[in-house]
């Protein structure tokens, strides 16, 4: 779930870029390269490097609750200020620190004749949350502004981070 919840989170905050980009540029003709630039905030990762050796489960834990202190921090500046590009990039970063671990553990745990199966199953379970995230995202944006919006998001990947925790808990007593 957690993994999935990546791409939720990830394509929830995309489109909400897509709206601050028009609320932005007023929809002008600038909107296609404001939205442009702050997509290009939010990608990052360096979890893979701290990973390399050894699937790290507080790496993933320390990302979903850097996710969430990223979408608190967003939900507090302008979203005209150079700062609120550099937090959006910090939510890119710290969304690739929860997966990369979830990521290593799901594979690393399956079954090898079972490993296809589980990475289909969980790419299924991927698609399925990235269009949740679609209708979840518009639903947001015809009740709440943007601002709000970050502050919901920062509050799931709050309650993520803490799912995280409990499992790796529970998974490192069972092996």
């Amino acid at each position: 779930m957690g993994i999935g919840y990546f791409w939720f989170f990830g394509g929830t905050v995309m489109l909400m870029t897509i709206q601050m980009a028009k609320e932005i540029s007023g929809g002008g003709d600038d909107f296609s390269s404001v939205g442009a630039v702050l997509m290009a905030w939010m990608s990052g990762g360096t979890a893979s490097v701290i990973c390399r050796r050894h699937i790290r489960m507080n790496v993933s834990v320390a990302g979903g609750v850097l996710m969430a202190a990223s979408c608190a921090a967003l939900a507090a500046v302008s979203m005209a200020s150079p700062v609120f590009n550099a937090l959006l990039m910090a939510a890119g970063i710290s969304a690739a620190l929860f997966l990369v671990p979830l990521n290593a553990f799901f594979q690393d745990r399956a079954d090898n004749d079972k490993r296809g199966d589980m990475i289909a199953a969980g790419n299924l379970v991927d698609c399925a949350l990235g269009l949740l995230a679609v209708g979840f995202q518009y639903a947001m944006m015809l009740v709440i502004p943007p601002s709000w919006q970050f502050v919901v998001m920062g509050i799931l990947s709050l309650f993520m981070a803490w799912a995280v925790f409990r499992f790796s808990r529970a998974a490192s007593g069972s092996r």
